[in-house]
């Protein structure tokens, strides 16, 4: 006899129950905006041959990025930013950088150019813009 996947993983059924009862406070936009255009860029790079597969994947560091990177830029205090952790993303966003050179993996590349253009605009507002002190 096979067993359904949800009643074999409590994980998997708590988080549907959670998803049911919470529904109105999680928002699956997101999400599905992220599946569908990744989607229509399949299709694209199915019908038309070109690569744009590989750009989106490499931009998908903006949805961790761009809103970390406004919010700092917006926010009057930034001491609860760490610099450390934007430095070790700029870090493994190098390492991705000189492998998808070697390995010509243009998804990569893509990754690390977004990653480190993020990890510098944060690391800008932390060092090079301070907030000013309010009297």
């Amino acid at each position: 006899m096979v067993r359904d996947s949800a009643t074999r993983r409590p994980s998997t059924a708590a988080t549907l129950v959670l998803a049911m009862r919470l529904g109105n406070r999680l928002s699956l936009t997101a999400p599905g905006v992220w599946a569908s255009l990744l989607v229509v860029t399949a299709i694209v790079d199915r019908v038309l041959g070109l690569a744009l597969i590989d750009v989106v994947l490499g931009c998908s560091i903006l949805w961790y990025v761009a809103p970390a990177a406004t919010t700092a830029w917006r926010a009057t205090d930034v001491s609860g930013l760490s610099a450390q952790t934007w430095l070790v993303l700029a870090l493994e966003a190098s390492v991705f950088g000189v492998y998808g050179l070697g390995a010509h993996v243009f998804a990569d590349q893509v990754y690390a150019v977004t990653s480190i253009s993020g990890a510098a605009l944060v690391l800008a507002r932390i060092y090079v813009f301070p907030p000013r002190a309010r009297c």
